[in-house]
């Protein structure tokens, strides 16, 4: 894979600086050797990575699964890096980057392994506890989402498939 479009959970206390939690087996420090897993694929890992490749309302398992996290319901041993060891943030956002390989020479010049780039949110900025009108927003979108599926016996090309 030449890129690679990634969601990257970050957290804050005031909105104006975020700091990213970094999961053992995703792309993230530009400057860390990317992990060997063949053939093995961390499921959740996994799950983020094609999660990126559409929006979050086709994906609501992770609008809980950042709140869940944040409150410290998933085992450390998933996190290579954890921001806010002490307490949960204020706010959460999901972001997502474009991933790419730099060619050996640059590698070895600067040290660093990936090149990355912002390319937007993914989802809105979520304040903790989250609200229960976020969450059932998250969940209505996937109900609608499967019952369009489940109407018209497929996928949608229309107004439900906003991938």
């Amino acid at each position: 894979t030449i890129s690679r479009s990634e969601i990257i959970i970050r957290g804050s206390d005031d909105r104006e600086n975020w700091f990213p939690y970094e999961f053992k087996w995703k792309p993230g420090d530009v400057e860390k050797k990317p992990g060997f897993t063949a053939p093995h694929q961390p499921r959740l890992d996994w799950k983020m990575w094609f999660a990126a490749l559409r929006n979050y309302e086709i994906n609501p398992w992770l609008i809980p699964f950042m709140a869940d996290f944040c409150k410290a319901l998933y085992s450390d041993s998933i996190v290579g890096n954890n921001p806010f060891p002490n307490s949960s943030p204020k706010y959460l956002q999901g972001v997502v980057y474009d991933y790419r390989f730099k060619d050996s020479e640059i590698r070895y010049r600067d040290n660093s392994w990936l090149t990355r780039k912002l390319l937007s949110p993914y989802t809105t900025t979520l304040q903790l506890p989250l609200a229960i009108g976020q969450l059932a927003l998250a969940l209505l979108s996937e109900l609608e989402y499967s019952e369009s599926k489940q109407l018209l016996g497929g996928s949608n090309p229309g107004s439900f498939d906003r991938g």
